[in-house]
């Protein structure tokens, strides 16, 4: 079948149904995924490549802390990202330098990522290179999405859980709802 305007229409490819999808494998969608894979559910995590190289990023030492909490610490540090022991701010004309005990990070933040996101595989989380197109929110949800090749693919969730970042997914495509209690 032939679309006018897009050209050849490709019948997604479905997949089985899944516990969660996970829209976005930054820190927040990678480290969920492996947390919800690791405690037994199904999960799918949908991350689109970055188009271009990113900036480092400064995590501040009580990351540690959270990192530690959520297991992935040790996974991190591995890694050896270069330490962090203080941050200089500019502002209003004026300079400000605060010195830390404890080492922060600096990650180049792809590098950070693809490190989480290979942990959630590990722990048996499916990662697809993909971008979200289509969302319904039947019973069960359903996710259209095409991958970094052009394939059109669906997958049917349980749960869908957006950490897709700033404005997010479900906001950008007006499917936010809101609960009254």
């Amino acid at each position: 079948m032939t679309c006018g305007t897009c050209g050849p229409r490709v019948r997604p490819r479905v997949h089985n149904v899944t516990d969660v999808f996970v829209a976005g494998g930054g820190p927040a969608g990678a480290v969920a995924a492996r947390l919800l894979s690791s405690w037994g559910w199904s999960v799918v995590v949908a991350n689109r490549a970055a188009a271009k190289p990113s900036l480092a990023e400064s995590l501040p030492p009580s990351t540690r802390k959270l990192l530690a909490f959520l297991g992935q610490l040790e996974t991190v540090e591995a890694v050896g990202f270069y330490p962090n022991l203080g941050n200089i701010a500019h502002w209003g004309g004026r300079s400000h330098v605060t010195n830390t005990d404890a080492p922060g990070l600096h990650v180049p933040r792809v590098a950070f990522d693809r490190v989480l996101r290979q942990s959630a595989r590990q722990s048996g989380a499916r990662s697809v290179d993909a971008v979200v197109r289509r969302v319904d929110l039947a019973d069960p949800i359903r996710i259209d999405f095409v991958t970094a090749e052009g394939r059109a693919e669906t997958c049917h969730a349980r749960r869908l859980l957006d950490c897709s970042g700033r404005a997010g997914l479900m906001a950008r495509r007006g499917l936010r709802q809101r609960r009254t209690c």
